[in-house]
């Protein structure tokens, strides 16, 4: 049997069993298992799920889980915070429109 560390993000906390939602726990699992399955096999669904690192490194949802592993979730961040810099995409069409008028 496998274990690893898991790390919620409070705002995923929410999603979880009650009895793990206060601390990190370690986790039981046999045979590969995929990053995404173990985080949702844990209650967080794999569309609240954002960035992952295992032991401090930053990994896809198609990482396949190793024992000893300490693995952090953050939470998908809100489709406002995604963009670094604010910036606007013109086209051609745009152009013309004003033409027109």
């Amino acid at each position: 049997m496998k274990v690893a560390h898991l790390e919620f993000e409070a705002k995923l906390r929410w999603l979880l069993p009650l009895d793990k939602r206060k601390d990190d726990f370690e986790y039981s699992f046999n045979g590969p298992q995929s990053v995404k399955h173990l985080i949702q096999s844990v209650g967080i669904p794999h569309t609240e799920i954002g960035e992952i690192k295992a032991t401090g490194e930053p990994i896809e949802s198609d990482y396949l889980v190793q024992d000893g592993d300490r693995i952090e979730v953050k939470a998908v961040l809100p489709l406002g915070e995604q963009i670094a810099e604010p910036c606007f995409v013109l086209d051609s069409q745009l152009g013309r429109l004003r033409s027109n008028n």
